[in-house]
């Protein structure tokens, strides 16, 4: 028998060339998300995937980094749920800046986010059932020991 370790590595591998056999992009999604015509352009943006939701299939962290979605507080990070009929959006939060992390702790079942939000430091993005908060800056300040704990998945400018 394999190992649960080996078997979301291997349904993780599995999801990933389907999509990529299909001619799956992220580009689609981030537009549908966006209400961006398909002629136009996607928005710059930075993208990391990791199983949030222990199901086995990563999901997609993306944080877009043109400046029409960004403020002087951070920009927009949306998160997209991995599923077998390709990415489904489950939240935007605003005034979100670099570097994302990803908490070992879990809450509702998906692992909690870290971000930095325009002047109020790193703060944790708890999942509420449905999705991650819209407003970073209203949420609680991560611990230094969350902080060490964390994996970067998305890393900071300059970084």
């Amino acid at each position: 028998m394999k190992s649960p370790s080996l078997l979301s590595a291997l349904l993780s591998l599995a999801a990933f060339y389907s999509a990529l056999a299909a001619g799956e992009s992220l580009e689609s999604p981030i537009r549908a998300a966006l209400h961006i015509a398909q002629s136009q352009q996607t928005p710059h943006n930075v993208s990391a995937t990791v199983d949030l939701n222990g199901d086995g299939l990563n999901d997609t962290l993306v944080l877009i980094t043109d400046a029409r979605y960004c403020g002087s507080g951070g920009c927009l990070l949306l998160v997209f749920e991995g599923t077998a009929g390709g990415p489904k959006l489950i939240s935007k939060s605003t005034i979100t800046k670099p570097p994302v992390r990803v908490a070992q702790q879990r809450v509702l079942g998906w692992r909690s986010l870290l971000v930095d939000s325009g002047g109020t430091g790193t703060v944790m993005l708890d999942f509420d059932g449905n999705r991650y908060p819209s407003n970073p800056s209203m949420q609680r300040h991560a611990t230094a020991a969350d902080i060490s704990a964390a994996e970067t998945v998305i890393p900071g400018y300059g970084n």
